[in-house]
């Protein structure tokens, strides 16, 4: 079988098989690192901030808006349609998917990283100044949509394009522990939004947060993208990206189709990998503040702060969690977090409702430490399943339905099952689809230390 550029096509058109169970050994570092080492790390770890601090604060102030961009006659089905909105958001992701991951193949990994930051921003600043229901009626909610699809249309390409560079930008035997730090990044934001969640609820009062409280930290999550564009200007493109480039050129790659269809099965597994956690973390991270709050009625204050220690508990987690991974590979990661799914899912659904905050706080952080074994590998898997001349869309298509199945849909699943009585199912479900990700490792090679320029097109 004749070699070719990573991400081409054989020149006899069939793909590169790989055996499944052949063993891969971390390689030598190569020196592909772009320069401004610091710099890349701010600009790629702000922009991944970005998009889960407004997710963080979506979920944190809903109870809080809901009433406001909806009507107030019902709180709880004011809060289920604030939800609503939150899961239709994820219907455009396909679309951010396609977009921003054919910018990143075809124009850069740069290019793709500046725009996603820009759209998310400008989304942002729209939550900040959405109209009330009592000023416009139903204007209000559809600006508050339109707002949550330009953020979940650029949260499919920011993870897209952040999760290729920062795996292209990563020695080959620590990418694991490189890509824990967009995680790092992107919690650390949750934590930052569930601390002024805190402090705000503390400082004013609840008519107050009702008024106006509420928009303060989307007004602050607006400025820090506009530094984070002004950051990503000055990026440079990989060493990856810009051989794969000079080798193949971008006339002769294939259609958008062809190359889905090619790399189909490492395209299947990014959808069940990102399906695996995606189910916890949406439970527990963004729909449960806000179920303490609204059906436990514990003090909104203490349910933020005690958030925040579960998130920094989780922060640590993470890099600890990527190197495991490099040192004994990614494979144990995932058998290890579906064995806790199953095994706490129950307990924790127990703890969590006995009534006091700790309960609630304590029992997050062990679920999100359980995510973390998952999580802080699952950016460089997804880049190292697929070659480099396809990275992009082949982790922003998949990736983006992947959001709506598991991500988008689960905090309304979650809310109504538990609202009819039925949350049983829900912890039976997120167990399943836990197993399901540790099933698709099982069944696929070990993909610690591969050179990212060396990715079969089949077969991993």
């Amino acid at each position: 079988m004749p070699t070719t550029p990573s991400g081409s096509l054989p020149t006899d058109g069939e793909p590169t098989e790989v055996p499944r169970d052949q063993p891969v050994e971390p390689t030598s570092p190569a020196p592909r690192r772009p320069a401004g080492q610091r710099r890349t790390l701010l600009a790629i770890g702000l922009g991944t901030s970005i998009e889960w601090f407004e997710f963080g604060l979506y979920s944190i102030f809903a109870p809080f808006f809901a009433g406001q961009v909806f009507s107030s006659a019902d709180p709880a089905a004011a809060l289920l349609a604030a939800f609503a909105v939150f899961g239709a958001g994820f219907a455009i992701r396909p679309f951010g998917g396609w977009l921003f991951g054919w910018l990143a193949d075809r124009h850069g990994r740069r290019v793709s990283l500046l725009w996603s930051v820009v759209c998310a921003t400008f989304g942002t600043l729209l939550i900040a100044v959405v109209p009330t229901y009592a000023s416009v009626g139903i204007l209000a909610p559809i600006v508050l949509l339109l707002a949550r699809m330009l953020q979940s249309m650029a949260h499919t390409g920011e993870a897209s394009a952040a999760y290729t560079y920062m795996s292209e930008a990563a020695p080959d035997h620590r990418r694991g522990l490189w890509a824990s730090s967009i995680l790092c990044f992107g919690v650390g934001a949750s934590l930052v939004a569930s601390l002024i969640g805190a402090a705000l609820t503390s400082l004013l009062s609840h008519d107050q947060m009702t008024a106006w409280g509420w928009r303060l930290p989307f007004v602050l999550g607006a400025l820090v993208g506009l530094l984070t564009v002004f950051l990503r200007r000055g990026l440079q493109e990989t060493t990856a990206f810009t051989r794969e480039t000079q080798a193949s050129g971008l006339a002769r790659r294939p259609s958008l189709l062809r190359v889905l269809w090619l790399h189909r099965i490492a395209v299947g597994k990014v959808f069940l990998l990102m399906g695996a956690g995606g189910v916890l973390y949406y439970s527990w991270a963004v729909a449960r503040p806000a179920w303490a709050i609204s059906v436990l009625h514990l003090d909104p204050s203490a349910v933020y702060l005690g958030s925040a220690l579960s998130d920094l508990l989780f922060v640590i987690f993470l890099p600890i969690c990527g190197a495991l991974s490099d040192r004994f590979g990614r494979k144990l990661n995932f058998y290890l977090f579906a064995i806790g799914v199953v095994a706490l899912s129950f307990p924790l659904e127990a703890l969590s409702r006995g009534g006091a905050v700790w309960q609630f706080a304590l029992a997050k952080a062990i679920a999100l430490i359980v995510f973390a074994l998952a999580g802080s590998v699952t950016p460089a898997i997804l880049a190292e399943l697929l070659p480099t001349g396809v990275r992009g869309i082949g982790i922003g298509i998949p990736y983006a339905f992947a959001a709506i199945v598991f991500g988008g849909l689960t905090p309304y699943l979650w809310t109504s099952l538990d609202r009819a009585g039925h949350s049983s199912l829900f912890l039976i479900y997120a167990s399943a689809v836990a197993v399901g990700g540790a099933l698709v490792m099982y069944f696929g090679r070990e993909t610690r230390g591969i050179d990212l320029s060396d990715v079969p097109t089949k077969g991993n």
